[in-house]
């Protein structure tokens, strides 16, 4: 019981501190690196759609990941 319970409470403090640092500021220059790196790879991925048209099930997996993570970028008033 007494371990259940140790378990428990670790792992809430490390969500809390996983949380903060996830929301800790960046920098002008991180975010400029963050938002390179992802325009890369949205870059990657909309070319793995095109590279995989013969294979439905890896393209349809490329495509899912491109919604997920860059759609929104692609839209005009982002």
């Amino acid at each position: 019981m007494f371990k259940l319970i140790t378990t428990s409470v670790l792992i809430i403090s490390l969500s809390g501190i996983l949380t903060a640092c996830a929301t800790a500021e960046l920098t002008p220059i991180e975010k400029q690196k963050k938002q390179a790196e992802l325009l890369e790879r949205c870059k990657k991925l909309k070319k793995d759609m095109d590279d995989l048209k013969g294979k439905p099930l890896r393209r349809n997996a490329s495509t899912q990941a491109y919604e997920d993570e860059c759609w929104i970028r692609d839209q005009p008033n982002y």
